[in-house]
């Protein structure tokens, strides 16, 4: 199977996803925070159940006891101190704190972690009126953060 060919595995749970945090981030904006809490549950289990990783830039979002998604001034308090910023969570009061450095960045962002990008968008073929086959590309819409 050469490199052209290879397919990505888990596509199917990377929409899922993608697709309940999107319903989590709406329905906590109209105040639907039950019905919030339970997509962004639903997102967590499938990302455990297909052992694939979420996003960090999405993970800090979430708490990590109640998987409430976390919007500062909504559902948790944000504090900065000391070059950290700590997250509150206002539901459970979980505690969550990151490093606020300007030369800090994640592991996964540093250029030694990449080992290989994967090509979610897959050439579909479809069928103009004349006969002929023309490729179009379809792309997964990105997250909304």
């Amino acid at each position: 199977m050469s490199k052209a060919t290879k397919k990505c595995v888990g596509k199917e749970s990377f929409l899922r996803m993608n697709y309940l945090y999107q319903l989590s981030t709406l329905s906590l904006k109209q105040g639907q925070q039950t019905a919030s809490n339970a997509y962004s549950n639903l997102m967590i289990n499938i990302s455990k159940k297909s052992v694939q990783r979420i996003e960090p830039t999405i993970k800090r979002t979430i708490c990590k006891t109640c998987n409430q998604l976390l919007v500062p001034g909504q559902t948790c308090r944000v504090r900065i101190k000391n070059k950290t910023i700590k997250y509150v969570c206002t539901i459970c009061n979980a505690k969550k704190s990151y490093i606020a450095r300007k030369d800090y960045e994640l592991w996964c962002d540093k250029k030694g972690a990449l080992v290989e990008v994967l090509d979610y968008s897959m050439p579909a073929k479809c069928i103009p009126e004349e006969g002929k086959e023309e490729e179009r590309e379809e792309t997964i819409p990105k997250i909304i953060t």
